[in-house]
């Protein structure tokens, strides 16, 4: 049986292998959650080290080498060690990876795990780009995680069914909690030009992606439907901002963008520094994200629609509620360039359309609070120490 509290603070063990200066959609959602909740119970954390990461009392770092494997290992073994010697009333694990790393301190300590799940990633039976022995294994692994896990925050409802449906979960068990914004970095009342300026893009129509981007991005597609919107709009320029996950993908990028000759109108932005990153959405005047799979949140459409974008996605985006069909985006085909094409041809050539997208879109980020966040994840926490 599962210990019992009668105390409004706690003493949560966080286990996250990323968090800032790290960069990402994890490492961002650990960050607001972590230090918000500082305030409330107290919080301990094990995470990778970060070279530029300043000492901290409250964060116990883990220093890993470049092998994946044997990283992982040494991350394991260390959130076991550490995890006895901490006084923890409940254990978050921020994706299934760190929930592997909890489940042994969950046992010896006999204290509940909750774990973060932003997705079920290639395990979508749709998804035929993975190996099939790739999405036994990692589905293996994550049905470990939902088995031993006392409670699963997800981020939305497609999430938490996915879940259902793949691993059996009891439907009790998992807690959809919408993930925030700061509307004091992200708002429309940002300056205007900044990135325009440093990357050279010119007063044309811009469109963007933001993010650490590998093949599930369907990246390709968009660059092929820039290919004719030159046609239609001259001084068009789609800016894909972040680093690449994969060499082999930014590679083949990079060699599609040369053979249809849209070096000028292709700007590989690199990585973004975070104080910056409000300027980006700023500047563009479409979202564009073609993501193909893998995704239970979107922190870019988000913060596009927080800044009053107009966003063109596939379903995807539409299924985890951060875009709405003919309300503040259009929702494109998957691997259709010639729908990119068309939807963004069709809003920058309807300037009420847009202006009507991007209203939409302020009212759309009105929803999605950090604070809102903290308070139903420490609500899920009373509910498994109870």
């Amino acid at each position: 049986m599962l210990q019992t509290m009668n105390r409004d603070k706690m003493n949560v063990l966080f286990i996250s292998r990323g968090y800032p200066p790290f960069r990402g959609g994890t490492e961002n959602y650990t960050w607001e959650i972590y230090e918000r909740l500082r305030s409330i119970n107290s919080n301990r954390l094990i995470t990778i080290r970060h070279p530029e990461r300043a000492a901290r009392d409250d964060i116990l770092e883990v220093k890993v080498g470049k092998n994946k494997y044997l990283a992982f290992i040494k991350f394991w073994a260390s959130c076991i060690l550490r995890s006895l010697r901490i006084k923890t009333d409940v254990i978050h694990a921020i994706t299934y990876p760190a929930g592997l790393c909890g489940i042994i301190p969950k046992m010896l300590k006999r204290i509940p795990l909750v774990t973060t799940l932003h997705d079920i990633g290639v395990i979508e039976k749709e998804i035929s780009e993975v190996p099939k022995a790739t999405k036994v294994w990692k589905g293996f692994l994550q049905q470990i995680v939902c088995d031993f896990s006392d409670a699963i925050i997800v981020p939305s409802e497609k999430v938490k069914n996915d879940i259902i449906i793949y691993h059996k979960a009891a439907p009790q068990k998992i807690f959809v909690t919408d993930y925030g914004i700061d509307k004091n970095e992200f708002n429309e009342k940002l300056e205007y030009g900044k990135i325009r300026a440093k990357l050279g893009v010119g007063k044309g129509p811009m469109l963007l992606f933001i993010g650490m981007f590998g093949p599930k991005k369907g990246l390709e597609y968009a660059i092929e439907s820039v290919a004719a919107l030159r046609e239609k709009f001259p001084g068009i320029k789609f800016v894909i901002g972040g680093p690449a996950l994969d060499e082999n993908y930014l590679k083949k990028l990079k060699a599609l963008v040369a053979s249809l000759g849209l070096e000028s109108s292709v700007v590989f932005g690199g990585y973004i520094d975070q104080s910056e990153l409000p300027y980006w959405f700023r500047d563009c005047d479409i979202y564009v994200d073609p993501t193909l799979y893998g995704m239970g949140y979107c922190f870019p459409c988000i913060e596009a629609a927080a800044v009053g974008k107009p966003i063109v996605a596939t379903k995807l985006l539409a299924d985890i509620g951060v875009v709405k069909e003919n309300f503040n985006g259009t929702i494109v085909g998957y691997r259709d360039a010639g729908q990119i094409y068309s939807a963004v041809a069709e809003l920058l050539s309807d300037r009420e359309k847009m202006e009507r997208f991007s209203k939409n879109s302020l009212d759309l980020a009105e929803k999605f609070s950090w604070d809102k966040t903290v308070e139903q994840t420490n609500k899920v926490y009373t509910g498994v120490t109870v």
